[in-house]
């Protein structure tokens, strides 16, 4: 990984922020900046790189961190840390810690001088846009969560409870070489599948209703997600036109989007589609997120973003319907802005 060159980024951005170092949490962003993976707070100033480690981590934050001096302490320390080498403005991401935790940071600054400044996102910014070793990882990823929908479709039969399903999925997952999963294990079956996020239950699976399976996998902390909707039995006419709705939304908005394009008419690619055929009421959340080392990470894609497509982003198209007392259904792949088009990474068949 770039782990210089990602330092440099953040380097970079703090006089546009104008503050004197950057405040980053989360064990996401730890692992992307340091190549250590824990929940760790980092301190990014022109000269120096921080960790903060309390005494669980910080024989392996030592020997695994790379660029960064690891010190004893939590993200309070780093207040002490950036006043002993003359920081005043520092910025922190407030999405990253909670409401207590800023007002007690910010008391602590007050009181020697510093200034705690949100600065939002700006870690989260530079993962949007993925390196070359990035994408071979969400690659296997990917391939990962295909093997085990492929398998999946071939073992499901009526007469399952939907968390023997969601089991059989994660067991084959895991021995497949999968880290821990990025989300559970989605299977909703009949009705409960007009829940677009829902736990499996004890419902047994019928013939003759939709069921949407959601599964992901993890490969070297990069993660894949991926849904498919399956019908056992014969496809009645109602099941039918959503699902080439569906379908026909998803392979429109594969073709439609190009870099530079905003997040929002992204998302309307395939929205038109599913209001053309009268189902756009029941089209209730975005067309898709990014995907890397969290499932749900920028860009977005719904009618309301302002994300714009570029080179290297990997993202879901994932057009649904969803309707109460019958059911849902929900197409969704991985892709990677490549060039002039986008590549899809999971290839299971719909």
């Amino acid at each position: 990984m770039g782990l210089d060159s990602r330092l440099e980024k953040v380097r970079k951005s703090l006089s546009f922020l104008d503050i004197d170092a950057l405040c980053t949490l989360g064990q996401d962003n730890c692992y992307y900046l340091s190549g250590f993976y824990a929940p760790l707070p980092l301190l990014v100033s022109p000269e120096k790189a921080v960790m903060m480690a309390n005494p669980l981590y910080m024989e392996e934050a030592r020997s695994k961190a790379m660029g960064f001096e690891v010190m004893p302490g939590d993200v309070s320390s780093l207040i002490k840390v950036a006043k002993s080498i003359n920081l005043r403005r520092i910025g922190i991401s407030p999405e990253s810690i909670n409401f207590g935790v800023w007002q007690r940071l910010s008391k602590e600054a007050q009181k020697v001088g510093l200034s705690l400044i949100a600065a939002p996102g700006e870690v989260e910014k530079l993962r949007q846009v993925k390196e070359r070793e990035e994408i071979e990882r969400l690659i296997k990823a990917a391939h990962m969560a295909d093997k085990a929908m492929n398998y999946i479709r071939s073992w499901i039969e009526p007469g399952m409870p939907e968390t023997k399903v969601a089991w059989e999925v994660e067991k084959f997952l895991r021995e497949s070489g999968s880290g821990s999963l990025p989300f559970e294990v989605m299977v909703a079956s009949g009705p409960n599948s007009a829940f677009p996020h829902v736990l499996p239950t004890d419902r047994i699976i019928q013939e003759g209703e939709p069921i949407i399976i959601d599964l992901g996998a993890r490969f070297e902390e990069y993660v894949s997600d991926m849904s498919r909707t399956f019908f056992l039995g014969q496809e009645d006419i109602k099941f039918s036109q959503i699902y080439h709705t569906v379908l026909e939304a998803e392979l429109a908005s594969l073709s439609a989007i190009k870099k530079g394009m905003s997040g929002d008419k992204a998302d309307k690619s395939a929205r038109a589609i599913i209001e053309r055929k009268g189902w756009g009421n029941y089209f209730v959340h975005g067309l898709g997120h990014g995907v890397g080392l969290n499932v749900h990470e920028e860009p977005t894609l719904s009618p309301i973003s302002n994300s714009t497509i570029s080179e290297g982003m990997v993202f879901t198209l994932e057009p649904g319907v969803y309707i109460g007392g019958w059911g849902g259904i929900r197409i969704e792949d991985m892709v990677l802005m490549e060039g002039e088009k986008l590549n899809l990474l999971t290839r299971t068949a719909k």
